[in-house]
């Protein structure tokens, strides 16, 4: 089975992205939903490929080593990069702090999708090559579909979607935004470009050098597998990079501005939000790494 890139800079992978975000759904269920990651991504696997009772038991034993592993190596960082935001928070955030914490959640994401591409190559080579080449198959089925649902957008639909997005994230973390809040929303993402037409046709082009290095190399495939795997960020389209860099830059500006002028309020909820998702992360940790934290 192997791992797509989603719309970041780094190519973190949707089983990465899987990861952080089962992170990062809300306080109250952060230890519920951590763990259960193995059957969330079991399910995950599930959709895209059918596998037997015994690739299904050694998949599982890869995941228990990768939440461990996950628990040792990644969750102090975690807690770490909560206590800089946190500290960060005390002046007004700069763009400078800003890419920074930006910068060391997307390296969170790349060690994760570097670790979960081995355990892919590791537990491909116990799929066949019907089975690697259908997984492929479903992304780009699933691809379409998304696709497909994006391209049916008018102007105003995909800017509603983008205000949705933008609000509820934001909500998220500091309780409801006011109304001079919600009017900087519309009024920046209106400078937005539509992405999908890029990241399309990058992506289609990644899932071609995919298919050729599994269907060209049966019994060898595992280095062109990973070549392809990793090549993501070294042949994006110029198109695609400056699109890219234009939203994100919006985006940034955007949250800096929100963050900025939030309120009394909503600097004790976001405060609050912090040190939850910090204990939370510190009540996973494994009984050796626990009792320094404490």
């Amino acid at each position: 089975m192997f791992i797509s890139p989603a719309h970041s800079r780094s190519g973190a992978s949707r089983w990465a992205w899987l990861v952080l975000l089962a992170l990062l759904v809300g306080c109250s269920s952060t230890t519920f939903l951590y763990n259960r990651l193995d059957t969330l991504i079991g399910w995950y696997v599930n959709d895209y490929v059918s596998l037997t009772r015994e690739q299904n038991a050694l998949f599982d034993e890869q995941l228990e080593a990768l939440h461990a592993w996950h628990r040792r190596e990644e969750l102090p960082q975690y807690i770490a990069l909560l206590d800089a935001l946190d500290a960060a928070l005390d002046n007004p955030l700069t763009d400078a702090e800003l890419e920074v914490l930006y910068d060391r959640f997307l390296a969170a994401a790349e060690r994760l999708r570097v670790k979960m591409t081995t355990i892919a190559i590791d537990f491909g080579g116990e799929l066949t090559l019907e089975q690697r080449l259908a997984f492929v198959a479903s992304i780009r089925t699933n691809q379409q579909t998304w696709y497909d649902e994006r391209v049916a957008m008018d102007d105003d639909a995909y800017r509603n979607l983008l205000v949705n997005r933008f609000t509820d994230n934001l909500a998220d973390f500091l309780g409801r935004l006011n109304d001079e809040q919600r009017q900087l929303i519309a009024e920046r993402t209106k400078g937005m470009l539509r992405l999908h037409d890029e990241w399309h046709t990058q992506r289609s082009r990644w899932l071609d050098r995919l298919t050729a290095a599994l269907r060209d190399n049966p019994d060898n495939w595992q280095a062109p597998v990973r070549e392809a795997l990793d090549s993501w960020d070294s042949d994006q389209s110029n198109a695609y990079q400056t699109t890219f860099a234009h939203n994100q830059r919006l985006s940034q500006a955007l949250i800096l501005d929100i963050v900025n002028r939030r309120t009394a309020r909503q600097d004790k909820h976001l405060r609050r939000v912090i040190a939850d998702y910090r204990n939370d992360f510190a009540s996973l940790l494994p009984a050796e790494l626990s009792s320094v934290e404490e």
